[in-house]
């Protein structure tokens, strides 16, 4: 989770897209893709529940 601060914190810059396929002068073919905190924390939380998840029931059925 801290490495999600600190991308959100803006210590890595936007990272383009599509850019070294379409070189133009303007940039007009690239996506800036921008670190987003609700994002980062939203996805935590659901991956965070599925890895719970899946490792709790196959527990469950090797107890016994």
């Amino acid at each position: 989770m801290a490495v999600a601060v600190a991308l959100d914190l803006g210590t890595i810059p936007p990272m383009p897209l599509y850019d070294e396929f379409y070189k133009t002068p303007t940039h007009e073919a690239a996506i800036f893709l921008h670190a987003s905190m609700s994002v980062m924390l939203i996805s935590f939380a659901i991956l965070s529940l599925v890895g719970s998840v899946s490792g709790f029931f196959p527990a469950l059925k090797a107890r016994g």
